[in-house]
């Protein structure tokens, strides 16, 4: 249950992980008070090294006794080290890079454990500016701030995905792959699991993954469209089996968003033409799909020998993933 969860939380589209509440109950929280990112920075699948990187930033009061320290489920035991922080002045950050070592072509998950100090006099004054028309919630949350005496769990645990073209904090059933070849080019789609709880919708995405395989574009297009019809039924989740009694539900949403960014791509490779994906690039908020996105467009701008947006594309896909192995030796 605990992994169905944080596979839940994970989907809704977060790059990196941003937390700073320390809540007690639904209606008294703390303000932010420090502001966490969390990031796979490097994978060498040949060492097997997997880097991820953990910066946390006194963004509105002086931060104490900051620490980081990562878990593979998969060997819980094994402790790596942890990396700390005695004292974050306001405005600053402080950077924790941990190496882990993982076999490629694998699943895990990660627990970070990462906590940190606020200092209590700063979180007051903070209290005092966030809750000043709210005497009663601040009263109750200055009460609060003098029962921290340790430092607070700003952590979160996370699905690791290693493959040896690249490192992703996903679960493989949302994981693109460079699965689609066109004239000797390797372009990233996503492929949903054949096992839809509801059979309608199942039906359609073994229907869409035929057209793939003819790339006939306008095959592909009447199945794609099919399938965001399908995908729009569904109430909140889209329930994938994935055996032994175990389900994984996607939000609709992530759905769409990623089977929209499939359609836009192999529409551009079919036709050669990058216009319309360049724009749907450009107009994309930051997600979980936007590098795939530019990866598709610089092994496009690449094939046709236009080496300098080639080349912008290439960065800004490994500014999006940096652990990217395929993309960096290319």
């Amino acid at each position: 249950m605990r992994k169905k969860i944080a596979v839940l939380l994970f989907v809704l589209c977060l790059v990196s992980v941003v937390s700073g509440v320390f809540a007690m109950t639904p209606r008294i929280r703390f303000p932010e008070w420090n502001k966490t990112n969390i990031k796979i920075t490097d994978w060498d699948p040949i060492k097997g090294i997997l880097t991820i990187t953990v910066v946390i930033e006194a963004n509105r009061i002086p931060i104490e006794k900051a620490y980081s320290q990562p878990y593979l489920q998969s060997n819980f035991n094994k402790v790596i080290p942890k990396i700390e922080k005695e004292n974050i002045k306001q405005g600053d950050k402080a950077v924790f890079t941990h190496r882990l070592n993982i076999k490629s072509n694998t699943t895990n998950w990660v627990e970070m454990d990462i906590r940190a100090m606020p200092d209590i006099a700063g979180l007051k004054v903070l209290l005092r500016s966030e809750y000043a028309d709210n005497p009663a919630m601040r009263d109750i949350l200055e009460m609060e701030s003098d029962q921290i005496k340790n430092p607070v769990f700003i952590g979160t645990s996370m699905p690791i995905l290693v493959r040896d073209d690249i490192a992703l904090n996903v679960t493989p059933e949302i994981a693109f792959v460079p699965s689609f070849i066109h004239n000797n080019q390797k372009y990233y789609i996503w492929l949903p699991l054949d096992t839809a709880e509801s059979k309608t919708t199942n039906s359609a995405i073994k229907i869409f993954k035929t057209a793939l395989e003819g790339k006939d574009l306008k095959k592909i297009e009447a199945a794609g469209q099919n399938l965001i019809e399908r995908f729009n039924t569904e109430k909140r989740t889209i329930v994938f089996k994935r055996g032994k009694g175990d389900n994984f539900a996607i939000p609709t949403k992530v759905a769409l968003e990623m089977l929209r960014a499939n359609i836009v791509s192999l529409k551009a490779i079919l036709n050669n033409n990058t216009d319309e994906l360049e724009k749907f690039y450009s107009e994309m908020k930051p997600c979980y799909t936007k590098g795939f996105i530019a990866y598709n467009l610089y092994a496009l701008f690449k094939s046709a020998g236009n080496t300098a947006k080639a080349s912008k594309y290439k960065n800004e896909a490994l500014t999006e993933k940096p652990a990217w192995p395929l993309l960096k030796n290319d």
